[in-house]
């Protein structure tokens, strides 16, 4: 009896010992990755609250043990913010001590709005102090485009509508390629996201991106998009003139408040009064909305639309001219 029960105590000790050796194993070297993986610290944040996220997120193995583990330890647990990068053979220690020290490799926040052009995200870029206007410009006409991006000759800037508008984290030493890189394949994925959800196939990338762009600029609220994709789709088709008004302010190269008659007989493939059809190519990057308009627009007989100029942001849609210079003087134009 006495010989089974130290067989069974032996036996106990060993499974216990051979366990606490696994765990002390995975608390030490807790990631259980493939790759590298990517964690971003905010300001605030608590080592257990990042802790947290990487459980919640299924990168560690057990949080909890790790808890228990750095209670009998007697280490500095503060964090600074950053973009930190890690995998299945950074240690704990190795991993705490990234945090104590900081990211020296630190990424910069940059969001690229709705509507901005190549020039206004160079700008922003170089405000940033990421890539200088003129080299960011320089790189954009230089690109190799990618095969859905045909170009129609001489356009302004070969990349002008497909630079997605979106908030995006580059390292501060990122190249002007690296960050067209990083935008054109955010502009992929969202076209393909767009192909997903509504069923359609985006066919005619170069022609959706121009009208999304054209959308894009005339909308104010996101109400309007179908019905403003409605009347470019219903004029094309009647060989009708677009006579877009932001289309001008992208020939004249500058905004204004008002459109003049002496302005929309600026000569220039962009300007839809001056000439027939779509513009030579994109006026700006158009959000995912108005993308998704140019691929849907609603099904409307509306010819004409305009600015009602009060707080609701709406446009004024008609099919009749008559109707239309009523509206233009209502709206006091």
């Amino acid at each position: 009896m006495k010989k089974r029960v130290l067989i069974l105590l032996f036996t106990i000790i060993v499974l216990l010992t051979a366990s606490i050796s696994i765990i002390n194993k995975k608390v030490k070297s807790p990631f259980k990755i493939k790759g590298d993986y990517s964690l971003k610290v905010e300001n605030g944040d608590t080592f257990y609250k990042v802790l947290n996220r990487l459980s919640d997120e299924n990168v560690i193995f057990n949080s909890k043990f790790i808890k228990v583990y750095l209670k009998g330890k007697k280490l500095n647990l503060t964090t600074k913010p950053g973009i930190y990068v890690v995998n299945k053979n950074t240690s704990l220690e190795e991993f705490i001590s990234m945090l104590n020290k900081g990211n020296k490799e630190v990424e910069v926040q940059v969001t690229i709005p709705e509507g901005y052009t190549v020039e206004q995200i160079a700008e922003l870029l170089e405000d940033k102090k990421l890539v200088k206007k003129v080299e960011f410009i320089k790189k954009c006409n230089e690109y190799q485009l990618p095969e859905y991006i045909k170009g129609k000759g001489n356009t302004k800037y070969p990349l002008e509508g497909y630079l997605f508008p979106d908030t995006y984290q580059f390292k501060k030493d990122a190249s002007a390629e690296k960050i067209i890189d990083t935008m054109l394949k955010r502009t992929e994925k969202v076209l393909n996201g767009i192909e997903a959800e509504t069923g359609l196939k985006v066919k005619d990338v170069e022609n959706q991106v121009i009208i999304a762009s054209l959308i894009e600029k005339e909308a104010r609220v996101d109400g309007d998009r179908g019905k403003i994709a409605s009347v470019i789709h219903n004029r094309l088709k009647k060989d009708m003139k677009l006579q877009i008004d932001a289309t001008v302010l992208y020939a004249l190269g500058k905004h204004k408040e008002t459109v003049t008659i002496k302005d929309t007989k600026t000569e220039s493939p962009y300007n839809t009064y001056y000439t027939k059809g779509l513009p030579l190519g994109p006026i700006c990057s158009p959000g995912k909305e108005s993308l998704v308009a140019a691929v849907k627009p609603e099904n409307t007989d509306y010819l004409f639309y305009l600015y009602k100029k009060d707080a609701s942001k709406e446009h004024y849609f008609t099919n009749n001219y008559e109707d239309f210079k009523k509206a233009m003087k209502k709206y006091g134009y």
